[in-house]
């Protein structure tokens, strides 16, 4: 992992929840997230493209490949991917 991200040990109030970085440029990640950022940090580079530019959204044959590659089981994959399809959703807005 990259040292991008850090450890969150308490959330904190909702009305206080941040994306902001920490001091160090790190950006905190709470405990029941670590595990979908940590699959999309090793899937960041699993995008599909327009042929003219732009970016479609991932290529879920990939995302599902480096799932199969860490043994997630049927369940964990189902899990993960509704999470990453959250982030990737998040990201495709901020792309337009």
């Amino acid at each position: 992992m990259d040292t991008a991200f850090a450890w969150a040990d308490e959330p904190g109030e909702p009305g206080q929840r941040t994306a902001a970085p920490r001091a160090d440029g790190a950006f905190e990640v709470w405990a029941d997230n670590w595990d979908t950022v940590s699959l999309f940090w090793s899937v960041r580079r699993c995008w599909r493209l327009r042929p003219m530019g732009g970016v479609m959204g991932f290529d879920w044959a990939q995302v599902r490949s480096k799932m199969e590659l860490k043994r997630f089981d049927a369940e964990r994959m189902e899990r993960e991917a509704a999470r990453l399809e959250l982030m990737e959703n998040a990201i495709m807005e901020v792309l337009g």
